[in-house]
């Protein structure tokens, strides 16, 4: 028990030596930190101008350089410039950056306050992807070597010149930019490339700078005039649109995709109606994964159906993959659809003039790369009438239900009233009281294998006959 003792004696002194002469060694070095290197941190200047250069990859030229100690190191900067005088890729003005100290022993630039009076950056997207100042983003999605998620962000002005391609003019993007910083930094953004055209964002985020693909939060949105031109050269999916769209509402992501979104939107002359200074509103809603969606549109109205609901599937991991369902769509609105969004054997749909109306339509296509896509429509039609186009007939009173695909077509036809024009066939429209029929035909190669068996016609006049077809054989 005494060896005990003495042992537990002896820890606590050590202890107490240690409560007395740790502190002081602390408070010895923190005044020989402040009384020796503070002072002279100004003489790491070229140091630091050089790590920035080799962060960057590019020549950096700086104006006005102080560093200092407030709780962190601090840079102060008149002027910021990265890449060649003749033309720079980023140029800053009124910098302050305040870091943290201790994840500088390994080399992360993890930012307590950062502030921008002005600045120009430029953004082009390119063959092999978006160049940010000239940098490609790294494996984080990071263009720039500084991690702003804990720091609270003051960027007064900042102009975007982004270019959808390196030869294109670039289109100016202004913009302000707050962040709280901390655990879940609450931010504000603002985008405005016209004095009527805006995004703005206001709730949370987390992770979107140090990992954009990772990145989480919530908030809400207010879109105002953007350009739905810009659409298409960012996905080469997405139809070519004139016009304008604006929107509001809630949005909510995770991994760096949209999850959960809710809003109010309104399409100013899309180039989806005749007439000029059409709008076009509706409710959106998005309920997403990391893979797939789906849209849904409801209370559409502008257009010939008012309202009109439509749900449209997307799934991009490998491939294009879209479904849209209607329960009820004027044949009108054919002429709406854009033709870059339908496949070449179909894209003069929307030239000629439509009457009647699809029932529970059901659309689907899927592409891979540059291979055809593969798509099925399914409708009921309703009394659809068309006029003649190439080596189509045209029609009226068309009634049945159709299943079409690029090699086959099914279509049970029973319609009343009924006019075949085919000015290649006859001489004048064929109209007939009623008509029905069982149609199936299969293409081979650049030909196409009907049978239709049978087909009831009535009219004109007396006339009653039932015919059958069998590839190039006509029983009646």
């Amino acid at each position: 028990m005494s060896r005990l003792r003495l042992i537990l004696a002896g820890l606590r002194r050590f202890g107490g030596w240690l409560l007395a002469v740790v502190p002081t060694l602390l408070v010895l070095l923190a005044g020989a930190f402040y009384l020796l290197v503070v002072p002279r941190l100004d003489l790491l200047r070229p140091y630091v101008s050089q790590f920035l250069s080799r962060s960057l990859g590019a020549p950096v030229s700086v104006q006005g350089m102080h560093l200092g100690w407030n709780w962190g190191p601090s840079l102060e900067l008149a002027a910021l410039r990265v890449g060649t005088p003749s033309r720079p890729e980023l140029t800053l003005q009124g910098v302050h950056l305040r870091l943290f100290a201790l994840p500088l022993l390994w080399g992360d630039w993890v930012a307590q306050y950062f502030s921008v009076a002005d600045g120009v950056v430029s953004v082009v997207q390119t063959a092999d992807g978006w160049r940010v100042a000239g940098q490609k983003p790294g494996p984080s999605g990071r263009a720039l070597p500084l991690d702003l998620n804990w720091a609270h962000v003051d960027v007064r002005h900042l102009t975007v010149q982004w270019r959808s391609q390196p030869q294109a003019n670039p289109v100016p993007l202004h913009v302000q930019w707050q962040s709280s910083g901390g655990l879940r930094p609450q931010m504000q953004v603002q985008v405005r490339w016209s004095p009527q055209g805006l995004l703005r964002y206001t709730g949370a985020v987390r992770g979107i700078f140090t990992r954009p693909g990772r990145s989480s939060g919530s908030g809400k949105w207010v879109l105002e005039s953007l350009p739905l031109s810009w659409l298409h050269p960012l996905d080469t999916h997405l139809p070519a649109l004139t016009g304008s769209m604006s929107s509001h509402g809630y949005l909510q992501w995770r991994y760096g995709v949209p999850r959960l979104v809710s809003g109010q939107f309104v399409l100013h002359d899309a180039g989806l109606d005749a007439r000029q200074g059409t709008q076009i509103h509706g409710r959106l809603g998005w309920n997403g994964t990391g893979s797939s969606g789906t849209l849904q549109l409801a209370d559409v109205t502008g257009l010939a159906a008012q309202p009109l609901a439509a749900r449209l599937g997307l799934d991009w991991r490998r491939r294009l993959q879209w479904q849209i369902e209607a329960p009820l769509l004027p044949a009108a609105l054919l002429r709406s659809v854009p033709e870059t969004a339908l496949p070449a054997s179909l894209r003069w749909i929307p030239r000629q003039q439509w009457r009647g109306s699809l029932r529970n339509l059901h659309f689907r296509s899927r592409g891979t790369g540059h291979q055809a896509a593969a798509w099925q429509l399914q409708a009921v039609l309703r009394d659809v009438a068309v006029s003649p186009h190439g080596n189509w007939f045209g029609v009226q009173g068309l009634s049945g239900d159709v299943s079409l695909r690029p090699e086959a077509l099914q279509f049970h036809l029973a319609s009343r009233q009924f006019t075949l024009d085919w000015p290649q066939r006859f001489a004048a429209p064929l109209r007939l009281r009623e008509v029905s029929a069982r149609i199936v035909a299969q293409k081979a190669g650049t030909d196409w294998s009907i049978r239709a068996d049978p087909i009831v016609l009535q009219g004109p006049g007396h006339l009653h006959a039932r015919v059958a077809v069998q590839g190039r054989e006509l029983r009646l």
